[in-house]
């Protein structure tokens, strides 16, 4: 049930949805300008997705609803070369079930698994969330095909402009998006759920730091994701003031 004090204002809405978009346009001036400028161009990468995956995980617990929410699922999770749909069904069942096993719980089974298994997990993460989706969510088929083969278009879009007209924007986005995407992918689900390793990031933000507010800002359903269990609602930009709250309690 959504807890009207961290609901997301819509000015806030405004500047979450707004996000991806305006790292998406430094990307795109960036390799257009050529020359070392492509250097900056890939630097952005990791921050647009971290970006796209904390709004796409925000636009699923609530930041869009309706007609709305699907079409925010698939252009987000599109443009990171993932399924949103998949993304969402496994994320909401996540937070049903967990801890479960990873029949149940397909999005929670990297947190289990040692740093090295996790690694060894990371190429086929996305594509196993996704056919779990498919095979227990008959509802949502028709969008995560489409996902599918929109990611897969893009790829292909991106490999005929650098043939035809040797411009390697779009294809260079895929294969940057596709590494950063999938690799952070299965990193946070594992990650989040390790707290020892997290102490000193919750500490840093509490106390205000740079270094904290910067994780926050990419990061922070990861440096509190007990405080996200407990009331998946509070969107990410509301997310530390729960926290802190939620710790006087």
């Amino acid at each position: 049930m959504a807890n009207s004090d961290y609901k997301a204002a819509p000015w806030q809405r405004l500047i979450l949805l707004a996000k991806p978009f305006a790292l998406m346009a430094a990307y795109v001036v960036a390799a257009s300008l050529g020359s070392w400028w492509w250097i900056a161009a890939l630097i952005v990468i990791p921050f647009l997705s971290s970006t796209m995956s904390v709004v796409m995980h925000d636009v699923g617990h609530g930041l869009a609803g309706g007609r709305a929410r699907h079409w925010w699922l698939f252009v987000l999770g599109t443009s990171q070369m993932l399924s949103g749909h998949a993304f969402w069904a496994t994320h909401s069942q996540h937070h049903r079930r967990y801890p479960a096993p990873e029949q149940i719980d397909p999005e929670g089974a990297p947190s289990e698994k040692s740093f090295t298994h996790m690694i060894k997990l990371m190429p086929t993460f996305a594509p196993r969330l996704w056919l779990w989706a498919w095979r227990n969510k008959p509802g949502i088929k028709s969008w995560l095909a489409v996902e599918a083969g929109a990611a897969a278009s893009l790829m292909l879009l991106g490999c005929a402009l650098w043939i035809e007209y040797s411009n390697p924007l779009v294809l260079a986005y895929c294969a940057s998006t596709l590494g950063t995407g999938w690799v952070g992918y299965t990193l946070v689900a594992w990650l989040s759920h390790q707290t020892h390793l997290l102490a000193g990031a919750r500490k840093r933000a509490f106390a205000g730091t740079l270094i904290g507010s910067i994780l926050v800002y990419f990061f922070g359903v990861i440096v509190f994701h007990a405080e996200h269990h407990a009331d998946e609602s509070v969107p990410s930009c509301n997310l530390t003031r729960f926290a802190k709250n939620h710790q006087e309690r």
